[in-house]
């Protein structure tokens, strides 16, 4: 798996047809909450994905990880795990989390800039149309460069 696994293998390990890694250890699949943000990004890679995300989530006995701690808690701590996160979360944590390529892209804040790697999962911020000064002294903030460095060391991509 060192080489990374294609979108197809991806949709087979959700839809239960890839149960195992080449060396035999079973797939534990850690899913997120149906009405999560996270698999909203793997449902809209494919029709194929969605279909296969919400056959996942009725198959008796799956991990379901409540939080996004939970997720990398389960998926650093269980062997065989397969799920998925926000890599900035792995590296702000120093996770012990394989990243693996997809098609041959390895995901991450380069190659989401570069426009090699589609599947991204966008934050935004959300306040009164009036926002306190302080508010606005933060958003503002998060348009600098300071925070840009920031957010980039964290493995994200910043804001434009």
């Amino acid at each position: 798996v060192a080489a990374g696994i294609t979108l197809r293998e991806a949709i087979d390990i959700y839809d239960g047809r890839k149960t195992s890694w080449p060396d035999g250890t079973p797939i534990r699949l850690v899913l997120r909450p149906k009405d999560d943000s996270d698999l909203d990004v793997l449902r809209g890679i494919s029709k194929e994905f969605d279909a296969a995300v919400g056959r996942a989530l009725r198959r008796p006995g799956m991990i379901v990880a409540s939080t996004d701690k939970d997720a990398a808690d389960i998926i650093e701590n269980t062997p065989g795990s397969f799920g998925s996160l926000a890599q900035g979360m792995a590296i702000v944590e120093n996770r012990k989390i394989k990243v693996f390529p997809l098609d041959g892209v390895t995901p991450g804040a380069k190659a989401l800039s570069e426009g090699v790697y589609p599947h991204e999962k966008r934050y935004s911020f959300v306040t009164v149309r009036s926002p306190s000064p302080a508010t606005r002294r933060f958003l503002d903030f998060t348009r600098s460069r300071k925070a840009a460095s920031i957010i980039s060391g964290a493995g994200y991509v910043p804001i434009r």
